[in-house]
């Protein structure tokens, strides 16, 4: 049995290098070229990646993640179908199934429906079992999710894609949080390397699970003695390929762990220099740095630097970084304010609160390589910026450069799917840009609100012609409508901040010029119109906004006479 699994393993393992020479043959090219190269790929992609090879190594395992997008289809498809399980789970008191249709190019719908469908796995099949002899689609999908293999790769992708998750959510983040991610990928690749030998939390239950099946009066099917071995060995193989397959698509992980953790004045705190010297995994650290770029870039040119080279380098530098452990740098965070009031009615705008119950601070916070770094080439460094030390120098540039996620630039092709829809087809390119450009990088729709920029953009939007409606004065800022009323169509234009004093003044005119404008529309109608009347317009009537001067006259002066009405 040992013999046969390290053939698996070995027919396993030329199969991955096979399909690495073919699928990225671009990479291998480069990698050719120069072997100091960190190949800058989203880590995220190559999470999916792993996980579609590994998936496809064990045919049964690929076959399991389109039974479940054939399921959330059969119920997504058919309103019919969702009504009856919607019954059926609410007689069973179950969470209601909601599924989204899964595919390794969105890794996280994965572990959505696997846990939608655990969570509802009886009602589904009660519903199915009920319906499947009138309905031959329930049919085919009650004998697929009855099967004693799908019921142990849903238990077994409840321990692995959470982890995945857990690493897949901290490459989206914004930014990536490196610090994390160099303790946290190769901690969940142990992890899930653990799980060949010793079943994870939810694998442990699939013998009650299956007995728990069957007493509803379901049949499983393959449940003996000999498919489970198999499904075993399956299972083991499954399991490895998805270890190895990570490990080869995080390969340069390990440098750029080494080179943070060589580098970050924090992580030298309550230790001395005599210490540092002696740390066993720092010396593990360097060695690792070494094999990688102490190599030749190719077989043609020589090494660009020597192992003693970067050892007597890494003394000095080692006494940089230990010089930093305590200092701090001042950084801005964003944390609840629990002495914030609560909003009243007159402060929800739109269903907004304006009231914002968030804060910034200031927090004092220990270095990270990125600032030593920072500190070391920036020009605080000066012209010469570590060039005393070129071999660190150069990998110091190195970590500082690669990426290791393109999620945020990603984001714009999502964003712009949402934007540009089938219903707003004939969308100008300048405008898409603008609307990009204010969904990327403009304000929450809360700061939006609580910052005024909403009160600009109505009174903005009111003053390019005259409009019927109108909203009321608490959104409109009528000094800035009679500024903007006043400019010539495509001259720029800067909003002015106006003082309280000002605003308190603008409210008020606004106040006297609609009280002012009622009463001159009750006298006329009271007085009745003459046919070649005409309508008492404020003296600015050039203006699409007619609004009063400040120095208006109270309503009942201004309404006494139409020649009094006509001066003011």
């Amino acid at each position: 049995e040992k013999e046969r699994e390290k053939e698996r393993e070995r027919e396993m393992t030329h199969t991955r290098h096979t399909r690495t020479r073919t699928r990225t043959y671009s990479q291998a090219r480069r990698k050719s070229q120069n072997a100091h190269l960190l190949w800058v790929h989203c880590h995220n992609h190559k999470q999916a990646l792993a996980a579609e090879h590994a998936a496809n190594s064990i045919p049964y395992i690929r076959t399991f993640f389109e039974i479940l997008g054939h399921l959330a289809r059969f119920y997504k498809y058919s309103a019919k179908r969702a009504r009856a399980l919607k019954a059926e789970q609410e007689a069973r008191k179950s969470k209601i199934l909601k599924m989204v249709i899964n595919a390794f190019t969105r890794w996280l719908t994965h572990d959505h429906v696997t846990k939608a469908v655990l969570d509802s796995f009886l009602s589904v099949l009660g519903h199915l079992f009920n319906t499947k002899r009138a309905d031959a689609g329930a049919a085919a999908v009650y004998a697929h999710l009855c099967d004693y293999r799908f019921v142990a790769t849903l238990l077994l992708q409840r321990d692995v894609l959470p982890l995945m998750t857990i690493l897949s959510k901290l490459l989206q983040s914004k930014p990536p949080d490196f610090k994390v991610l160099m303790v946290t990928a190769p901690a969940i690749i142990k992890q899930i390397e653990d799980m060949i030998e010793s079943h994870g939390k939810y694998y442990k239950r699939l013998e009650s699970t299956i007995n728990f099946i069957a007493a509803e009066g379901h049949k499983v099917k393959y449940n003996t003695g000999l498919h489970h071995a198999v499904y075993d060995t399956a299972r083991k193989d499954y399991l490895r390929a998805l270890v190895a397959s990570l490990r080869t698509k995080f390969e340069t992980m390990p440098v750029l762990a080494a080179l943070y953790r060589m580098l970050t004045p924090r992580l030298y705190q309550g230790k001395t220099l005599d210490q540092i010297e002696h740390c066993t995994e720092l010396a593990e650290d360097l060695s690792t740095v070494k094999a990688h770029f102490c190599q030749a870039p190719t077989l043609n040119e020589p090494a660009l630097f020597s192992e003693e080279k970067v050892e007597w380098e890494w003394n000095f530098v080692r006494t940089a970084v230990w010089n930093m452990r305590d200092m701090t740098k001042t950084v801005d965070k964003v944390v609840d304010d629990p002495a914030a009031p609560e909003p009243d009615e007159e402060e929800l705008v739109f269903g907004v609160e304006m009231s914002v119950k968030k804060k910034t601070v200031k927090v004092e916070e220990k270095l990270e390589a990125a600032d030593f770094i920072a500190d070391s080439l920036g020009p605080k460094a000066g012209a010469s910026g570590f060039s005393v030390f070129p071999c660190f120098r150069y990998m110091m540039i190195v970590y500082a450069i690669v990426i290791i996620s393109t999620a945020e630039c990603e984001r714009v092709f999502s964003r712009l799917k949402l934007i540009k829809t089938r219903m707003r087809n004939c969308l100008s390119q300048k405008t898409l840009e603008q609307l990009l450009q204010i969904s990327l990088n403009g304000p929450s729709p809360k700061e939006f609100v609580t910052k005024g920029y909403m009160k600009m953009a109505l009174t903005y939007f009111f003053s390019l012609k005259n409009r019927n409606a109108k909203p009321s004065k608490e959104y409109i800022d009528y000094a800035l409508m009679r500024q903007l009323d006043k400019l010539e169509w495509g001259t720029s234009c800067e909003f002015p901040k106006h003082h309280e004093e000002e605003q308190e003044k603008n409210v008020m005119v606004a106040d006297q010029a609609v009280s002012w404008f009622k009463n001159s529309m009750k006298n006329h109608i009271s007085e009745g119109m003459e046919d070649n009347d005409e309508p008492v317009l404020p003296a600015d009537s050039e203006s699409e906004h007619p609004i009063p001067n400040s120095n208006l006259n109270t309503p009942s002066s201004s309404s006494s006479s139409s020649s009094s009405s006509s001066s003011s």
